[in-house]
């Protein structure tokens, strides 16, 4: 994981997680005037704000960075992991606190909320957290590659996290955990994101196993293994580099 820090800028908007997009440029740059169909990197994000000065933290899953890394780089890891001070960037998002965008939406009378997530979700967790339903419980795991990418989320007494390292190259440790995991029998409301195998996993789980109505989950795909932004990019919409 790394955290980028922007500053010396106008930050507008609030709400439990925000999904924008970001426009990079390098240091000294022209801000692009128009944007091309592939320019523009989604950013899923609760980022840290300040208002004085006016500063904005926002962090990024670095995947295929590091040497050592065989999966691809997608462009906002590419970007990120090559920043360096003077770097600028625009952000465009709403500007809202209820963000339609946001997949957060349990029912009324939800009692427990389960989230299920992967380090590329983590500001959308922390976010979620802060906007919890009146009296209801929450039951989370959260699986990052390093006990150094873990972070303080919640303190609330009704919150619940369990978290998982994962091993480089093994399968993600999410659908056993959940497997064994003692579930509450009803007023269960789930929200799943991370990466696609995992969150079909879950949701089958889920769904079929523990017999949870559709309509009570809420599921994202957030990268895929195996391929980065671009690719999917060139798969779904025959764009090319």
């Amino acid at each position: 994981m790394g955290r980028l820090r922007s500053g010396r800028g106008r930050v507008v908007g609030d709400g439990h997680r925000q999904v924008g997009k970001r426009f990079p440029t390098a240091a000294g740059k022209r801000l692009p005037a128009a944007v091309g169909k592939r320019f523009p990197v989604p950013v899923h994000s609760r980022p840290a704000r300040r208002a004085d000065p006016p500063e904005l933290d926002v962090d990024f899953a670095l995947h295929g960075t590091d040497p050592d890394d065989p999966s691809p780089a997608g462009p906002a890891a590419r970007w990120a992991a090559a920043a360096t001070p003077g770097d600028r960037v625009v952000l465009l998002g709403p500007a809202v606190a209820d963000n339609r965008s946001m997949g957060f939406r349990p029912p009324e009378g939800t009692r427990t909320v389960l989230l299920l997530a992967d380090e590329t979700v983590l500001p959308a967790v922390g976010g979620i957290l802060e906007w919890l339903p009146a009296g209801a419980r929450a039951l989370v795991w959260i699986e990052v590659p390093d006990a150094a990418d873990i972070q303080d989320l919640s303190d609330a007494e009704q919150v619940d996290i369990t978290w998982l390292i994962r091993e480089p190259g093994a399968p993600s440790r999410l659908p056993t955990s959940l497997r064994e995991a003692e579930l509450p029998a009803d007023a269960v409301y789930a929200w799943i994101a991370g990466e696609a195998g995992t969150v079909k996993a879950l949701r089958r789980h889920l769904v079929r196993e523990h017999g949870l109505d559709r309509r009570a989950a809420s599921f994202a795909d957030y990268w895929r293994r195996g391929a980065s932004e671009d690719r999917l990019r060139e798969k779904a919409y025959g764009e090319t580099s």
